[in-house]
């Protein structure tokens, strides 16, 4: 079986002071671009924790 990714989704948990750095690699490593218009695209949800 041969497969072929073109696109993928990447998910992490991390701590909110690392943001900027976290997102900041994952940009320059080549994550981010849609299309030729667009680079370092991304998006991130800050969960509230209920005890």
């Amino acid at each position: 079986m041969n497969i072929s990714i073109d696109k993928v989704k990447i998910f992490v948990t991390i701590p909110i002071k690392n943001l900027k750095e976290v997102r900041d690699a994952i940009c320059k490593a080549g994550a981010g671009t849609i299309g030729t218009n667009y680079t370092d695209c991304s998006f991130f949800y800050k969960r509230h924790r209920y005890i």
